[in-house]
Parts: structure tokens; sequence; C-alpha cells
């Protein structure tokens, strides 16, 4: 009982992990959307504003404007 309760939780856990995964390297695989990829996550890991993200884009060779 306990051990089905877990794998099925373990699994939706699985499920939904891999879906985010796929969601944030699908763009990363395909370079005209890399921007959106890079977006992404810095808006997921800080609260920045987006002047503070496109400089920093700018900084690392990114430059939006491309």
């Amino acid at each position: 009982m306990v051990f089905e309760t877990l794998s099925s939780q373990l699994s939706v856990v699985i499920t939904l992990a891999f879906g985010v995964l796929l969601i944030v390297l699908y763009p990363l695989i395909h370079k005209e959307n890399r921007y959106f990829a890079w977006l992404s996550l810095i808006r997921a890991f800080s609260k920045q504003p987006i002047e503070e993200i496109s400089i920093f884009l700018k900084q690392v060779g990114m430059d939006m404007e491309e």
C-alpha cells in the first residue's frame, strides 16, 4: 500500500520534472529561440527587472538586437 502510493507520487513528480525540462531545453536546442530560453531561466531564478536582464545578456554577448 505504501509502496504503491510512493511509486505513483514519484511517477507524477518525474513526469512533471521531465515536462518542465523539455519546456526549458527546447528553445536552448533550437538556436532561433535561445533568447526566450535564457530569459526564462534568468527570470525563474531572479526577480530582476527585464532591463537588468537585457544588460546581462549584452555583457555575455547575447545581444537581443541581433
